[in-house]
């Protein structure tokens, strides 16, 4: 398991957010390639050990973190992920990536189905989701793709 994120940024200053997804911390990168503890001017390391989600067109990933299941006992260990996709830009549905390799399909942040464990397999699959249960989103943020 990769325990640094990397979502891209597409601001001036920041072209990179680094979040540790079993403590939270978050490193951001500047556009001159140096290494901020984030909210901070504390210089750090570049991580190592890092996820780099794909670019792909229409969905952009967000990092992501442990996901504590409401039902589990103590001695359970959390699940952990490295982020999402989303299309519309709210999260309204989403593609979630496990660790262990495995996507989901959220829909308002809650469970729907397991999708394909290949990338563009999944996202086709969430586009037809959204194509059936949200034709108005579907066609807003994905028409020209399925």
């Amino acid at each position: 398991m990769k325990h640094w994120v990397k979502q891209n940024k597409h601001s001036s200053d920041i072209v990179a957010l680094y979040t540790n997804i079993l403590t939270n911390d978050k490193i951001v990168e500047t556009n001159k390639g140096q290494f901020f503890v984030a909210n901070t001017n504390k210089l750090c390391e570049k991580p190592s050990d890092v996820f780099v989600a794909q670019e792909l067109e229409n969905w952009e990933f967000y990092s992501g973190g442990n996901i504590y299941n409401e039902d589990a006992t103590e001695d359970e260990d959390p699940i952990y992920h490295y982020g999402s996709y989303c299309c519309d830009g709210d999260g309204f549905v989403s593609v979630e990536l496990l660790v262990d390799g495995s996507i989901r399909l959220l829909d308002q942040g809650e469970y729907m189905l397991d999708l394909s464990e290949n990338l563009d397999v999944a996202l086709q699959q969430a586009a037809e989701y959204l194509k059936e249960q949200y034709p108005e989103i579907h066609e807003m943020w994905l028409s020209s793709e399925v």
